[in-house]
């Protein structure tokens, strides 16, 4: 068991969208060097040890990786927003997945336009551009961080009207069913896409 404090330490600050760098990026959060890999075989190895001080150490290590893949899938998450219809094609072309990005901001600037609503606009745009198989949810609900670690990512709140917090996810598949998707295609945008490329991911 581990107890964790709950605020992050090294914040992800992209500004400029690059899938292809994603694409490199990606490889080493589940490939076979990549930060699950590592983690998994150092918290195993410490069990082989019979001096308790190297399996300290490697359960540290072990633990230091698992951080590690937080930070890769932040930059890759924010690598692959806001992206141009011409990336989003070259995602699809590569058999990504882009996922819809809840932050108010990144919904639309206009203060009065940041709600549900134009969120399932942007949803819609992308499945006209890339297709059904490859757009999922990629929302970080950050309500349990404290308010010092919040205001350093954004300024001012972040909270998108309409989806405040992960209990509100069954509003975006009622608006997604609303849209005349299926049931089926509106599981593949809330895991089923993602879930696809993760199993293609780490194997």
């Amino acid at each position: 068991m581990w107890t964790y404090e709950r605020r992050l330490e090294y914040p992800v600050k992209i500004c400029k969208p690059d899938p292809n760098a994603a694409q490199a990026i990606i490889s080493q959060l589940g490939g076979p060097n990549g930060e699950l890999g590592a983690s998994l075989r150092y918290l195993n190895q410490r069990y082989t040890m019979t001096d308790r001080n190297v399996a300290g150490t490697l359960t540290d290590i072990g633990t230091e990786e698992l951080a590690h893949m937080e930070i890769i899938g932040a930059i890759v998450h924010q690598l692959t927003r806001n992206l141009t219809d011409e990336q989003l094609r070259a995602v699809r072309d590569l058999g990504g997945v882009v996922g819809l990005n809840a932050f108010r901001l990144f919904v639309d600037p206009d203060p009065r336009r940041q709600d549900l609503v134009h969120l399932l606009r942007h949803a819609g745009h992308m499945i006209d551009v890339m297709g059904i198989d490859h757009v999922g949810c990629g929302f970080d609900f950050c309500e349990f961080l404290e308010a010092d670690t919040m205001a350093s990512m954004t300024e001012g709140d972040a909270v998108l009207r309409g989806l405040e917090d992960c209990a509100r996810l069954p509003a975006l598949l009622e608006g997604l069913r609303d849209m005349g998707l299926t049931a089926e295609e509106a599981e593949k945008i809330a895991f089923g896409n993602f879930h696809r490329l993760l199993r293609q991911v780490l194997g």
